[in-house]
């Protein structure tokens, strides 16, 4: 650039206008590429599978309605057990059976048992079920369970060993607290077993085996409980029921007078309203 006209454009303006010169005088382009062709390669023509679709055929079901669904489940419990009710008695040693009774759809329910002129009540389970041993109190008979609805069942109990054993049952007409005492010889075992519901019916059976061993001896039976303000002034009613070996069995009714409210707190103890049990050895 000439110096005039470095001196009409300013000193800075001109500066820079050198420098851009220098600058583009310095660039240099690079050659071109030359022009080539490049040949892709080729992939062989396939067909694609067609994708087939089979149609399944929707099965026709049986429409059922709420009411058939509902009388198809009737004889079902809700564990899923069929509503069949049944009884039976297994007999065991010792003149013993092994009572069950299973009633899946009745779960809860309370069960009046009847056997040889004794009444106790048992509840069965959340499943339907109950179960108890049953010492046997007459050589041939029957044990019986009655629902409140009514329903009925029955199964045989027959017991030949009976003749062996010397017994006495209480049955209790009322929820009370009483219980059976036996004062015998120490070489004289008595076995006490207890049935039916604290809060119903229930009954008391003591039992002794006569062994060669025994000799004649006498078994002392009396009742005992406790007085409370429950049970106090009232009037208990009881059936007895005597087993002894070589006599013919003893059925009669207790009755107890009413205790004194003022004793509550005590004990009631009745040494000589039951029979003895007479022993005799074979």
């Amino acid at each position: 650039m000439s110096k005039k006209r470095c001196t009409l454009l300013g000193a800075g303006l001109c500066a820079f206008a050198t420098m851009a010169h220098a600058d583009t005088a310095a660039l240099a382009l690079p050659a071109p590429l030359p022009a080539t062709d490049i040949a892709l390669p080729q992939l062989p023509a396939t067909t694609l599978p067609s994708k087939q679709i089979h149609h399944r055929a929707v099965p026709d079901w049986a429409t059922t309605t709420l009411a058939a669904s509902t009388a198809t489940q009737a004889d079902i419990s809700a564990f899923g057990l069929p509503c069949e009710v049944t009884l039976r008695g297994d007999p065991m040693p010792d003149a013993l059976f092994a009572v069950t009774l299973n009633a899946p759809c009745r779960p809860n329910t309370p069960v009046a048992m009847h056997y040889a002129g004794l009444t106790f009540d048992v509840m069965t389970s959340i499943t339907g079920q109950a179960g108890f041993a049953l010492p046997a109190m007459t050589m041939s008979g029957a044990l019986g369970a009655v629902f409140k609805d009514g329903l009925r069942l029955s199964t045989p109990i027959d017991a030949p060993d009976l003749s062996e054993y010397a017994r006495v049952a209480v049955a209790w007409s009322q929820a009370l607290d009483m219980r059976l005492t036996a004062n015998a010889p120490r070489h004289i075992p008595v076995r006490s077993y207890a049935l039916g519901q604290a809060d119903g019916r229930s009954v008391q059976i003591l039992s002794h085996h006569q062994s060669p061993e025994a000799r004649r001896a006498v078994i002392r039976l009396g009742v005992a409980a406790p007085i409370t303000a429950q049970n106090c002034g009232q009037e208990r009613h009881a059936t007895v029921r005597h087993l002894q070996p070589d006599m013919p069995p003893i059925s009669y009714e207790l009755r107890l007078a009413p205790t004194s409210c003022d004793q509550v707190g005590g004990i009631l103890e009745l040494k000589n309203i039951l029979q003895d049990l007479k022993l005799a050895a074979k």
